[in-house]
C-alpha cells in the first residue's frame, strides 16, 4: 500500500524526455497507460529544450490525459525553444480532471502539429500527492 501523506502536501516531478525522433513524428503517445498506483493532482506541466530547436513553424502540443480524460494540454513552438534550457510553461488544465486515484493511468500524446527537424527536451508533470485509499 503507498504510504500515507502525513502532513502538508508532498509535491513532487514527473519527468519525461522527448527525444527528437518523437518530436519529428506524427501524432503519437511518448507515454501510454503509465500506472504511478498512488493518489495525486496535477497543478503544473512544462517543458524543457535541451538543445536549440528547429523547423519551419514548427508546433507540438502535449497532452496529458487521465485514462482517457484531458487533464492539460502545453504547446510547444520552436520560436520559444530557440536556446538551450529554454523553459515553456502555461500549460492549459481542465478543470476537474486533473486527480488521480491509485488505479488511474497517465497518458502522455503528442499531437501531428508541425514536425520540428531538431530538438529534444524533458516534460515536466508537477504533481501533489492525495491522501491514499486504505483499501488500496
Amino acid at each position: 500500500m503507498p504510504r500515507p501523506v502525513p502532513f502538508g502536501a508532498i509535491r513532487h516531478e514527473i519527468a519525461f524526455d522527448i527525444p527528437n525522433q518523437l518530436l519529428a513524428g506524427g501524432a503519437l503517445d511518448a507515454v501510454t497507460a503509465m500506472a504511478p498506483r498512488y493518489a495525486f493532482e496535477v497543478e503544473d506541466m512544462y517543458y524543457v529544450a535541451h538543445t536549440v530547436h528547429t523547423g519551419a513553424s514548427a508546433t507540438k502540443t502535449f497532452t496529458l490525459k487521465r485514462t482517457v480524460d484531458t487533464v492539460a494540454t502545453l504547446v510547444v513552438a520552436v520560436a520559444a525553444v530557440g536556446v538551450n534550457g529554454a523553459v515553456v510553461s502555461g500549460a492549459t488544465l481542465t478543470a476537474g480532471n486533473g486527480k488521480y486515484a491509485d488505479t488511474d493511468t497517465l497518458t502522455v500524446s503528442l499531437n501531428a502539429g508541425t514536425a520540428f527537424t531538431l530538438g529534444a527536451g524533458t516534460l515536466y508533470v508537477r504533481v501533489r500527492q492525495l491522501q491514499q485509499d486504505p483499501a488500496g
